[in-house]
């Protein structure tokens, strides 16, 4: 049981390596594939793998402090603009926070 363990450990290691030499590279990922006689559906495999269980890395959520105010006041305000890895997010007041978490969760994968 140990040594699966460790072949797990070494097996992912090894993939972590590739995927971090080919994001260096500056290929498109199956261009690298082809380059290093790789099969591209493991190595996506691979990719989701590592980056779905590690931390997400650059992304930091920040309480914020909201007043109350009248309708007419917020009908007006401008929105929040939140810049995110080189994109710029202009939130507006009722802004569905679904698809704002989607998208902020994509943008911190990157």
């Amino acid at each position: 049981m140990h040594n699966l363990s460790e072949a797990r450990a070494q097996k992912r290691e090894l993939w972590q390596a590739r995927i971090e030499d080919w994001q260096a590279s500056g290929l498109n990922q199956s261009a690298y594939c082809r380059q290093q006689g790789l099969a591209l559906p493991q190595c996506q495999y691979w990719k989701r793998r590592i980056y779905e269980t590690e931390p997400r890395r650059g992304l930091r959520l920040v309480p914020i402090k909201m007043e109350k105010e009248s309708s007419a006041a917020s009908e007006s305000r401008e929105p929040i603009r939140l810049h995110a890895h080189g994109y710029i997010l202009d939130i507006g007041s009722g802004s569905d926070v679904t698809l704002l978490a989607a998208i902020l969760d994509v943008l911190g994968g990157r």
